[in-house]
């Protein structure tokens, strides 16, 4: 079953500064604490740890939001998950709760952002 969770964005600090056409992507497995970044052509430009996570929280999906920022599903599997902005440098700038843990299945913390104050995440 799919089911997704509607979260209100506010305005915080100006968005983050990244590099149009880059592809982001974070790693597979349990306990991703990174983001990967690559150049247009495929090649790996650097790895940026997210910083302020918990022992246990794990990185999901991520998307740009409208606003430009940088937003990533964290997961403490099977606990609790939330939505944080970042910036280029991984630091932490905003933090929403989600209701329910997206840990467990891959498919689930995808991102989807409707409008400017609204991210949909699956779980």
């Amino acid at each position: 079953a799919f089911a997704a969770c509607l979260l209100p964005l506010t305005a915080g600090a100006a968005p983050a500064t990244f590099v149009p056409g880059h592809i982001y992507s974070t790693f597979s497995g349990f306990h991703s604490r990174d983001i990967a970044e690559y150049d247009t052509d495929g090649d790996a430009v650097r790895v940026v740890q997210v910083t302020a996570l918990g022992p246990d929280e794990d990185l999901k999906g991520l998307g740009f939001g409208l606003d430009g920022r940088l937003y990533v599903v964290v997961d403490d599997l099977f606990d609790s998950a939330r939505l944080v902005a970042l910036d280029a440098s991984g630091t932490v700038l905003s933090s929403y709760p989600l209701p329910d843990s997206v840990g467990g299945n891959l498919s689930l913390g995808k991102l989807a952002f409707p409008d400017l104050s609204t991210a949909l995440v699956a779980s």
